[in-house]
Order: structure tokens, then sequence, then C-alpha cells
């Protein structure tokens, strides 16, 4: 007998090794700008991690190693290229060129026009309507679209989606509504609450869907379809769809809120940085321990904990027997 997928509960696992990633990764970066725009033109190149908070981004040039951005607006041009993973987080986030291993974004609206090489994960908003970013002219339709292409598997955690590109591996996700007309060389396994799968679409395994209601599905998009009902509890206590929502755009809020106030801090006070650095200075040995103790008590104790809650979740239910 074939046991029910849980999709949602998987589309969880991953964003929460997401944010575990993003918060416990060592800022090992040869290059760390912080600045009202930043622009890296076509031919230029960073030869190693960048981490950029800013405004506005531009990056039409070369990132030899990881880009990491925090910003209103990111934009990579149909010239950049990113030789490693490309975390960005923007109230829009634009991707016209290449990342050759894994790409995170979320924004309220995600575009994907080029090419990722593997993994993709990304989390958007809905609404399907342009708007400003509130910096320059720059503007973002809500949703995520992705007309581009994934080598690896691609999450998706969106309110609105319209796939039209082609996805190497499978593709997972909970969303509120799903138009479909690409191509997945593997499986669909999606939690959605709306979805239209036209007749271009092609799908190389199993469609497998959560949904309120049964859809047709036209003749040949998949191997095979499988439907699974929504439980009859969750019609009274809310979705998990909602739920995931829910916590996606409160770590969204969250994140833009500390890029925001760290470029805050170093563009009007940049002393409060500077004095922990002397001080780090001049006694490495000490501080280090300090933060060593900070991090274990603060940082990766909890994050054990929300990764243990998240993984018992997922494998054996909220209330595990």
């Amino acid at each position: 007998m074939k046991l029910p997928k849980k999709p949602a509960r998987w589309l969880v696992v991953v964003f929460m090794a997401f944010l575990t990633l993003a918060v416990s990764s060592a800022a090992l970066a040869a290059e760390f700008v912080a600045d009202e725009a930043y622009r890296l033109a076509e031919g230029e190149t960073v030869d190693d991690d960048l981490y950029i908070a800013a405004t506005e981004i531009f990056i039409n040039g070369t990132v030899k190693g990881d880009l990491i951005a925090g910003a209103s607006y990111i934009e990579i041009g149909p010239n950049g290229v990113v030789e490693g993973d490309l975390w960005a987080m923007a109230n829009g986030v634009v991707i016209h060129g290449t990342v050759l291993d894994d790409l995170r974004a979320a924004g309220s609206g995600v575009e994907l026009t080029g090419t990722v090489a593997d993994d993709a994960f990304l989390a958007a908003g809905g609404g399907q309507t342009t708007f400003p970013t509130g910096v320059g002219s720059q503007a973002i339709t809500g949703g995520l679209n992705v007309t581009g292409e994934v080598g690896g598997d691609i999450y998706v955690g969106a309110a609105e989606a319209d796939i039209s590109g082609v996805i190497g591996g499978d593709l997972f996700g909970a969303l509120g509504m799903l138009y479909l007309s690409g191509t997945v060389g593997g499986d669909v396994d999606i939690q959605v609450g709306e979805f239209t799968v036209t007749d271009a679409a092609r799908i190389g395994g199993e469609l497998s869907y959560a949904a309120p209601d049964q859809r047709q599905i036209p003749a040949g998009v998949a191997r095979d379809i499988q439907y699974e009902a929504p439980p009859a509890s969750e019609s009274t206590g809310g979705t998990i769809v909602g739920a995931i929502f829910g916590w996606i755009f409160r770590t969204l809020a969250i994140g833009i809120g500390v890029a925001i106030l760290g470029w805050l801090l170093m563009r009007f006070r940049p002393n409060i940085l500077v004095r922990p650095a002397a001080a780090i200075q001049s006694n490495p040995v000490e501080t280090g321990l300090y933060g060593l103790l900070a991090a274990v008590v603060l940082i990766f104790i909890p994050i054990a904990s929300l990764i243990l809650v998240a993984f018992t979740w997922a494998f054996w239910g909220v209330l595990p027997a």
C-alpha cells in the first residue's frame, strides 16, 4: 500500500533548513558591501563570496563564490553569473542571469527567467499586480513567475505561482494558486488551493496533489495522477497551507527588518559596529570564547530545538503516538 505523501510538512522542513543555514553560516566573504545602491557591471568580477546590504542591487558581472543579498530590489542581469549559491531576500527579486549552484530567494514578487544549475528554493507572495518597490523606478509583479530553467529540484511556497519554464528534477510546493504550463522532468508533489494544468505541460513522473476539489488534468500530461483530499479537520482549524504562508511571511518580514536595521546602523551609527570590532582585535581569544558561548546558548540550541520539532512533525505528525 502506498503511503500518503505530506508535501506541506516536507516544505516546512526544507524552509527550516534554509533558515538554519542562513543564520548559522559564517561570514567568510572577501567583500562585504553596505550602500544605497550596488552595481556590479558587465565585465567586472568578484573573486570570492559577496555579501551585500543595500536598497537596490544590480548584478551584471560575475561573482566567483556565493552571493548573499538583502535589499528592497535585487536584479541579476542577463550577463550576471553567480558561480556559487545565490541567497536573495527583497521586496522584488528578478533573475535573468545564471546561478551555477543553488538558488534561495524570497520576496513579495520573484521572477526567474534565467538558469539555475542546481536546486531552487523560492518563497513569494501573490496578487499578480505590479507595485513599486519604493526605490527608483523599479517595480515588481507580486507572486512567483518561472519562465527560465532549473536543473535540479524546485521547492515553492507562494500565494500565486506561474510556472512555464523547465524543471529538470521534482517540483514540491504549498501554494494558494498554481498555473502550470511548463516541463517537469521528475514528479510534482504539491498542496494547493486551486490550480490549472494546461495541455502544454509535461510531467515526466507522477503528479500528486492535495486540493479542496479534484481537478480535470489533460490526458498525457503526467505518467500517473494521484489526488489526495484534505483532512476534514482542516476545514475548522485552518489549512496547513495557510499556516505555512503565515510562517513564510513572518520569516520574510523578520529577515527584511534585520537587513534594514543593519543598513541603518552601518549608515548612521557605524561606531556601534566599530567598537566591537576593536574589542575583538585587542582581545581575540577572550571575545572569541564569549562569542562561541553566546552562539551555543542563543543560536544553536534554539535552532536544534526547531529542527527537532520540524522533523518530528514531518515523520510522526504533530502529536506522535
